[in-house]
């Protein structure tokens, strides 16, 4: 669990048992805004208001990566891993999302444009994972933004369906679809073309 403090919280649901690291230093150095398990169980990581992503071993709860300054220093907002568990995306208060590669920890593009500051920002894989789907709430670049996973490239600036900030973003994992909310009150479910389609 993440919560305002900056030690990460692991309950065993049976008995209701909470664990922590013991290394202090392993702690974030403020609050933790997402926290995103992968789909086997093993890994989880991190990320917090201290501009930190931390990738955890779930078994041992144990730290086994760091990506310090991921945004710039901004504040991480969100987190996603892909199916493959080998990529992860993160969306910071910098106004950009970043691709990584989690086995070496290192950047493989950085997406995004406009004004790069936001209070908050979200993206996911979306498309079967061909692109990623991202939006901040700042209100110059309100809407949903569309990149190619592969490439990092634009494939839409702005899908023209908000107004004003998204605030949740998910996408389904098993087709094409993605679903948006926004401060204007409005759902939105959009559908993508896969990638290579004929």
């Amino acid at each position: 669990v993440g919560t305002a403090h900056q030690a990460l919280r692991v309950y065993d649901l049976q008995t209701l048992s909470c664990f922590t690291t013991f290394d202090q230093s392993h702690h974030h150095a403020a609050g933790i805004n997402d926290v995103r398990c992968t789909s086997d169980g093993r890994i989880y990581a991190t990320a917090s208001s201290d501009g930190s992503i931390r990738i955890w071993d779930a078994v041992g709860n144990k730290l086994m990566n760091q990506l310090p300054q991921a945004h710039g220093g901004a504040s991480v907002s969100t987190l996603r891993w892909s199916r493959s568990l080998r990529y992860l995306i993160s969306s910071g208060n910098d106004g950009r999302t970043r691709l990584w590669d989690v086995r070496t920890g290192t950047e493989l593009y950085s997406m995004g444009f406009g004004p790069r500051n936001a209070d908050y920002a979200s993206a996911v894989f979306a498309g079967n994972e061909g692109y990623i789907a991202g939006a901040t709430s700042n209100v110059r670049v309100a809407d949903v933004t569309i990149f190619d996973s592969e490439t990092g490239s634009p494939v839409f600036t702005k899908l023209g369906m908000h107004q004003m900030p998204v605030r949740a973003l998910e996408a389904s994992p098993v087709d094409s679809t993605f679903i948006t909310a926004c401060d204007d009150h409005n759902a939105r479910y959009f559908v993508l073309e896969e990638k290579n389609a004929a």
